[in-house]
């Protein structure tokens, strides 16, 4: 049994989405008209969990792997800028206190899992030092708070793909780390909300 067990989201709350969307509009060479057009576009749909890759990649013969590739070559220094301010400092405390952690992030499969190739990347993680899950799920504290909790272990069940556990495993308590307010809303005592606010600092 688990102490506590840290969920992670991962846009706009570890990674920089809109430079995540810079980098994939290079990938595609998307011509300067056209990236006005998305960044529009992006600015209308933030926090919505818009399909920036199945928008940019529409009627383009380049594949996500091909994509991937290219993104990967991209220098150290503009890598890093995929990260928010904070979130290199965070992972080096997570390796420090051993706490168990993972990312729990909503969209489309495809987009997500680029997202998360790139994370790791730059982090010099892997899929099983850090676990991660796609969800459709939006109030993700409420739905732990209802699918998740074990009356009778009095603990949260947290499954294989999002803890990279065998199995899976149990937590007593849950630290939920999110830019969305609606994302935390819960009243289970067991459950702790953080709340990431979105500004450049």
């Amino acid at each position: 049994m688990l102490r506590r067990f840290i969920v992670l989201d991962m846009d706009r709350t570890l990674l920089n989405t809109e430079h995540y969307g810079e980098l994939l509009m290079d990938a595609f060479g998307l011509s300067d008209a056209e990236r006005k057009r998305v960044r529009v576009l992006l600015a209308k749909n933030t926090g919505s969990n818009f399909d920036l890759l199945a928008h940019v990649s529409e009627g383009r013969s380049v594949s996500v792997d091909q994509v991937k590739e290219s993104m990967l070559k991209k220098s150290k220094e503009t890598l890093e800028k995929l990260l928010l301010p904070g979130v290199r400092d965070l992972f080096q405390v997570l390796k420090e206190t051993r706490d168990a952690h993972g990312i729990l992030t909503t969209g489309t499969p495809e987009n997500q899992s680029l997202k998360l190739a790139l994370l790791r990347h730059v982090l010099g993680e892997s899929e099983v030092s850090l676990p991660a899950e796609i969800t459709s799920v939006l109030n993700k504290s409420a739905t732990f708070a209802l699918d998740h909790w074990r009356p009778r272990q009095k603990a949260f069940y947290i499954g294989p793909v999002l803890s990279g556990v065998r199995g899976g495993c149990y937590a007593s308590r849950l630290i939920m780390v999110d830019d969305k307010h609606g994302n935390l809303s819960t009243p289970h005592v067991q459950i702790v909300a953080l709340h990431v606010p979105v500004t450049p600092s």
